[in-house]
């Protein structure tokens, strides 16, 4: 057993990132530097459902891509539900990229909670 898990030591890669967080019980504060890329607000206007002229807000659970980037995001919440907002913000998703180190820390395979607000329409 002692020399399995001496193997298993030696064969992992020393320039490894650590899993992200790397203590869960922290939660990791993502500021305005970390975003490399978040859709503009032209963009939010035009993924707006066409049917829904009120104000809408959804948050959604994301994967960290390796590049940064969100995938499989998953609807938390909608507000007003059933107008389509849910849809359009995982459509925003690919518009997405975190910087894939923060804190010190690989963000990869991290999830993570995205807001995003439609206006109401003009």
């Amino acid at each position: 057993m002692l020399v399995a898990l001496l193997a298993m030591l030696l064969a992992a890669p020393d320039d490894a990132p650590p899993p992200w967080p790397a203590d869960p019980t922290r939660a990791v504060i993502i500021g305005e530097d970390d975003w490399l890329r978040r859709p503009t607000p032209e963009q939010i206007a035009a993924a707006r459902p066409p049917a829904a002229q009120v104000r809408g807000e959804v948050v959604m659970n994301c994967m960290v891509t390796y590049d940064g980037g969100l995938g499989d995001c998953q609807v938390v919440s909608e507000t007003p539900p059933g107008l389509g907002f849910g849809a359009a913000a995982t459509g925003l998703a690919r518009t997405y990229q975190l910087n894939p180190m923060i804190d010190g820390q690989s963000s990869t395979g991290g999830k993570i909670l995205v807001a995003v607000t439609f206006r109401a329409a003009p």
